[in-house]
């Protein structure tokens, strides 16, 4: 966690050399650091991965959807924040604004360093020592543990091999299988946000019919507030207050996005594209679902959310290549084939949660059978 931190504040820190000698320096210098800096300490991705694995191995089962909710708004404020009151530089200057953003950061670091410790996994009942264990450490002499080599842990190749090994063990109760599935979920929902990301831009000036009329810096307003409060309904009402599983929330939100994607490849005016963004309300809910249900799933498993980190910027580039191709073909004679494609790949999501939702059944009644077993042959 500490590492993509010291990447951003190095990434200020470029930004404000830059910014104080930009008379001196070439345009280069900030160009090129602005992305090499934060990407050799891992960058956002890495954050977003550690603090998810940090939640799930530290929160009970019961509570992160809740805590994954609570981070996803408080993540996006800042962009609703730079949304609503234009960017900072437009008001404070690019020195001011980039020392404050180095300032964050290393109060951000200080944070970690003096207040969040190493995280001791949730211990399920069947999981804890019995007696007779305890009695056998007892008389055993203790084991003197070996001090950890950070570097040789970091080039371990091993670990890599591990990793991708991740998703195939062998599991019980239809793990594996559920696993499998909630990871082709998870590159169905990333890939195509990411491929779509930089054509609503150019979706909106092929649109001559509103284009007068409309609005953006409003309509991204009204998106921004429309995510944060449809993570706040999901996680609070819907999961929280209602008891929705993991699974129905998935269908939830994955139904939202797909009739959105409907309205955007058909939309005409202003109403229609407003009407979708608010279906699409559950922008930033809809990858809580995956996370929570794969978190339980393979408990304690810390190397998941380092796979689905891996995986994103993978697909962003797949992605953002075929859509690429396709807006090309498309562009003149129908603008929205790259909403119809987004609505082809988010709609077998909806299978996906409704066959996690069984998968999900039978394995929370197999568990309990086999915990009762263990502890009987023990």
């Amino acid at each position: 966690m500490i590492l993509p931190l010291v990447g951003e504040c190095l990434y200020f820190v470029t930004l404000l050399i830059a910014a104080i000698w930009f008379d001196s320096l070439p345009f280069e210098f900030g160009g090129y650091l602005e992305t090499i800096v934060p990407a050799m300490f891992g960058g956002q991705a890495c954050l977003l991965m550690s603090v998810f694995t940090y939640m799930s191995i530290s929160t009970p089962e019961k509570d992160r959807v809740l805590r994954f909710g609570i981070f996803a708004i408080v993540s996006q404020l800042h962009e609703f924040v730079f949304v609503v009151f234009r960017s900072p530089p437009n008001f404070l200057g690019y020195t001011i604004s980039f020392a404050t953003g180095a300032l964050f950061q290393v109060a951000a670091i200080i944070y970690v360093v003096m207040f969040i410790k190493e995280p001791k996994p949730y211990e399920k009942a069947s999981e804890l020592p019995d007696q007779d264990d305890l009695k056998a450490s007892e008389m055993e002499s203790p084991k003197i543990e070996q001090r950890r080599n950070v570097l040789r842990e970091f080039f371990e190749p091993t670990l890599v091999v591990e990793l991708v090994k991740l998703p195939f063990k062998r599991r019980a109760n239809n793990e594996r299988l559920i696993l499998l599935l909630l990871m082709l979920c998870y590159i169905l929902t990333s890939g195509p946000e990411a491929g779509e990301a930089e054509y609503m831009d150019m979706y909106r000036h092929k649109k001559p019919v509103w284009n007068k009329n409309f609005d953006y810096r409003a309509y991204i307003v009204l998106k921004r507030s429309l995510a944060i409060f449809g993570t706040f309904f999901g996680t609070v009402i819907l999961s929280k207050m209602l008891k929705f599983s993991d699974s129905m929330l998935g269908i939830w939100s994955a139904i939202f996005t797909v009739v959105s994607r409907l309205l955007y490849a058909f939309v005409a005016d202003s109403p229609t594209y407003y009407a979708a963004g608010v279906l699409d309300l559950f922008s930033l809910f809809r990858y809580i679902p995956i996370k929570t249900i794969a978190s339980t799933v393979i408990e304690g498993e810390a190397k998941l959310f380092s796979l689905l980190g891996i995986l994103e910027p993978i697909e962003a580039q797949v992605f953002s290549a075929i859509y690429k191709k396709v807006y090309a073909l498309t562009s003149k004679s129908f603008p929205g084939a790259v909403f119809l494609l987004s609505e082809l790949l988010y709609l077998p999501n909806v299978l996906i949660f409704i066959a996690c939702y069984f998968l999900l059944r039978r394995h929370n009644t197999k568990t309990p059978q086999t915990s009762e077993q263990s502890e009987q042959q023990s």
